[in-house]
């Protein structure tokens, strides 16, 4: 099954992009990114980077690595972490620059090359199979990049490239391949359906639709300040509520376990708003849906005109919009041209408006 290439890309393309960033924030911050069935130990929080190359583009798959990295190099920078993972973080490493190059840089590198794979193998005869293969070897990919840069900038580690090809045998990694080669395919034939081109058509046409969907931008803004303003509050007030009854308890926090609490705490604030735009996509997607599903409503299935209560529906808020005290001459001229602008608005399919 072969991409189709040169298409441009719409909101569509773009929501689900910033809620593959806020999956991949959700994964790094919570246990989906890292599952634990004893006794194995997987580890899938690379899998929206690997999702977005297969996709969607490798500059996509690119800025989902780099959200990645910068992820890992927030969890780094805490003492409670083992010596070792701190080198990814630029404030305990003592080599920052080295460190974000570490953490940021090989995540990037690993999103555009497994982008620009899934671009290669896409145009390839049995392209399902190549596509495939590539996801399963995704996380020696992965491996390969982080222990190159530690071989390159923290040498002392004794790690080398050839590391990445030792866990391939364990039973973690293959159950852990196995099960992101599963979820990108179907991801992959989904996107190439049918239904989904339309879906995604009839959210696009909705979305050109200027009159039939209209977002009040000043309340929106104002919601989502008061959102991360909530959020952050009630991220404060748990942080104060645990020293609280830390003191309570006879155990006196020192300075840097406070801030291990502040940095544990906004890690769980970072999961809560990136689960909140998942919702949020989700409920954009589904107004959208029904947005179209009501216009289609207004329109006769085999002539795409509207129907004679839609159409006179327009005609009385044409009438209305009609300036009082009008010249009679002009009405005709104002019905035509008004009825015109809102049939043209409501139409969904091309061709339909008259």
């Amino acid at each position: 099954m072969e991409k189709k290439t040169g298409q441009v890309k719409g909101s569509t393309h773009w929501y689900l992009w910033s809620a593959l960033v806020a999956i991949e924030l959700l994964m790094s911050f919570s246990a989906f990114g890292y599952v634990h069935i004893p006794p194995l130990s997987v580890t899938i929080a690379y899998v929206p980077v690997l999702v977005a190359g297969a996709l969607m583009g490798p500059l996509e798959a690119m800025t989902v690595g780099a959200v990645f990295g910068a992820a890992s190099m927030r969890k780094a920078t805490a003492t409670y972490v083992l010596p070792f993972d701190q080198l990814f973080s630029p404030f305990f490493s003592g080599y920052p620059v080295q460190s974000v190059l570490l953490s940021v840089g090989s995540r990037m590198l690993f999103g555009l090359a497994m982008g620009l794979l899934y671009t290669l193998v896409r145009r390839w005869r049995f392209s399902g199979v190549w596509v495939g293969l590539l996801t399963f070897f995704g996380s020696t990919v992965h491996s390969f990049f982080v222990y190159s840069s530690l071989w390159l900038f923290f040498p002392q580690t004794g790690y080398t490239p050839a590391h990445a090809l030792g866990a391939l045998s364990s039973p973690s990694r293959l159950a852990a391949n196995v099960v992101t080669t599963a979820v990108v395919l179907l991801l992959w034939r989904f996107e190439a359906s049918k239904t989904w081109r339309k879906f995604q058509a009839q959210v696009e046409e909705v979305g050109r639709m200027h009159s039939a969907e209209r977002y009040h931008r000043v309340s929106l803004l104002v919601a989502v300040v008061v959102t991360l303003a909530s959020s952050v509050s009630v991220a404060l007030y748990f942080v104060h509520r645990m020293e609280s009854v830390l003191e309570f308890q006879g155990v006196e926090l020192p300075p840097l376990g406070y801030s291990d609490l502040v940095h544990l705490q906004i890690q769980f604030l970072i999961g809560i708003l990136s689960l909140m735009w998942i919702v949020a996509v989700f409920v954009i997607f589904n107004r959208r849906y029904a947005t179209y599903m009501a216009q289609e409503a207004k329109r006769d299935f085999l002539t795409g005109l509207l129907s004679r209560k839609a159409f006179m529906t327009a005609c009385a808020a044409a009438l209305e919009e009609f300036p009082k005290g009008g010249r009679p001459a002009v009405f005709s001229w104002w019905i035509w041209t008004t009825l015109r602008r809102l049939t043209t608005a409501l139409a969904i399919r091309k061709g339909t408006a008259f």
